[in-house]
């Protein structure tokens, strides 16, 4: 490995090396490791942490296991492992593991009070050493799940450095800090403060490679990037801007966007993506590792992101704000659609939501709605927000009955995949049967998940009748 400190910028730090530092950071978290990948403990030959192993830590001859105590296991049927040996075992477990060997000193303990044969009792204490010991390496699909939440990606990664024959054959390639980043967000769910060694190697490794680039694929983007200009001719225009006031972010480098979806719902990116003009090929597809009661589970998700400064700057001026906290008003561009809408109205004598400023209104809730709301069943509705200001303007300007409901008070304490958070406040708004008829026949192209089975007709709405 290459030897490097903070005052030498001189050293190299390559890529291949930061990955091996990681994989061995890594294998020593062998706990959370083992309910990410149960099946990292045993092998189709056995178990993972193999008889050699044992033998060595006992403080044994490589073939202890194997042939003193399996093979006499297996033709005597009184064998009896001796306390003298059980006692030198105790003491090479606690030197080694510390705390971490009291599931091993449980299984000698039952040993010992005749609970489990002699081959139980290898079987039972080579899966808790492959548990907590730390000595099972960490596979390159292990690795590939852990920091980017696909199978593949550590395997492609090396064979671009080390094979001239692959397509995109780079021998000094590397990572750029948006990656960095998203290793560092994936290593803190699942490993929290404990992976803190991973995160000093990813702090050198941006210390001794300057020339990073700020994201990946940084010469591409995409090809529409005034997409959002007069948006208040377009009820499609408005419903993605909806949509990305609920669930897309701003947060990291300047001109980014980006938002992350369950894997089910990932149409609502591949739709984005094709308005906007991104390869969809470059939607990303990985499972993060969260814990949630008390367990490691594995979440499938589906991630878009890109850098476009006229569109950062064109979202921004007609209301994009970064904390959805900070999200206390509908865009002026709604307001002043729904003022027309009803002002139409009253010259045509049509419903004002079916004019083309009444759908581009309704169309920015919707996509609200599909990003922050649930659907309940029929026509009930709820949309969700942090900031009680913003429902509150959408029910005055919707003109909805239903009141703005606390769910979590600003200062309670609250929770969020097992760890503890002080709630800034969190509300919900029930938009009621009227706004919902009129806001899903705004725009087709919208969830159909949250959408009723049976759509419903334009002249059949209820908003005349209530």
């Amino acid at each position: 490995m290459a030897k490097f400190g903070k005052a030498d910028k001189s050293a190299i730090y390559s890529t291949k090396d930061l990955i091996e530092d990681l994989r061995n950071e890594i294998q020593q978290l062998s706990e959370e490791l083992a309910q990410i990948f149960p099946d990292r403990l045993v092998t189709k030959q056995g178990n993972a942490f193999g008889h050699t192993w044992l033998s060595q830590l006992w403080g044994r001859s490589d073939s202890y296991v194997s042939w003193v105590v399996v093979k006499k296991a297996e033709r005597i049927s009184d064998f009896i492992i001796g306390e003298k040996a059980l006692l030198i075992l105790q003491e090479k477990l606690k030197e080694r593991l510390s705390a971490k060997a009291l599931g091993c000193f449980e299984i000698i303990s039952k040993y010992q009070s005749n609970e489990i044969s002699p081959l139980q009792f290898v079987d039972m204490l080579e899966k808790e050493l492959g548990r907590v010991s730390g000595e099972i390496k960490v596979i390159d699909e292990e690795l590939s799940l852990i920091l980017a939440g696909t199978h593949k990606f550590i395997k492609h990664i090396l064979a671009r450095i080390s094979q001239p024959t692959h397509l995109k054959y780079n021998s000094h390639y590397k990572f750029s800090k948006e990656r960095l980043n998203e290793f560092r967000d994936f290593l803190y769910e699942m490993f929290g403060s404990r992976a803190k060694k991973c995160f000093d190697n990813l702090e050198r490794y941006k210390l001794l490679n300057l020339d990073l680039k700020e994201y990946s694929n940084q010469q591409y983007t995409i090809t529409k990037p005034s997409y959002f200009q007069n948006i208040e001719k377009y009820p499609e225009k408005s419903y993605w801007f909806g949509f990305l006031r609920a669930d897309a972010s701003r947060n990291g480098k300047p001109y980014r966007i980006s938002f992350e979806l369950a894997e089910k719902d990932k149409d609502r990116l591949e739709r984005f993506a094709e308005a906007v003009g991104f390869p969809i090929d470059r939607i990303k597809f990985r499972t993060r590792y969260k814990w949630y009661k008390g367990k490691l589970k594995g979440f499938e998700s589906a991630r878009l992101d890109f850098v476009c400064k006229p569109m950062v700057d064109k979202i921004d001026d007609i209301g994009f704000q970064r904390s959805k906290a900070e999200q206390k008003f509908v865009p002026d561009y709604v307001v002043q659609a729904l003022r027309e809408a009803k002002r139409t109205s009253e010259k045509t004598h049509i419903d004002w939501w079916l004019n083309l400023p009444g759908q581009v209104a309704l169309a920015f809730l919707l996509g609200f709605y599909d990003g922050d709301g649930t659907y309940q069943g029929g026509r009930q509705t709820r949309i969700y927000a942090n900031s009680k200001e913003l429902l509150e303007h959408i029910k005055e300007l919707f003109e909805i009955k239903n009141d703005v409901l606390t769910a979590k008070a600003p200062g309670e304490d609250a929770w969020a995949f097992d760890r503890k958070y002080i709630s800034k406040g969190f509300y919900s708004l029930a938009l009621g049967p009227k706004i919902y008829d009129m806001m899903i026949n705004s725009h087709k192209d919208s969830m159909k998940r949250k959408r009723p089975q049976n759509p419903v007709e334009l002249q059949h709405f209820l908003g005349d009748q209530i």
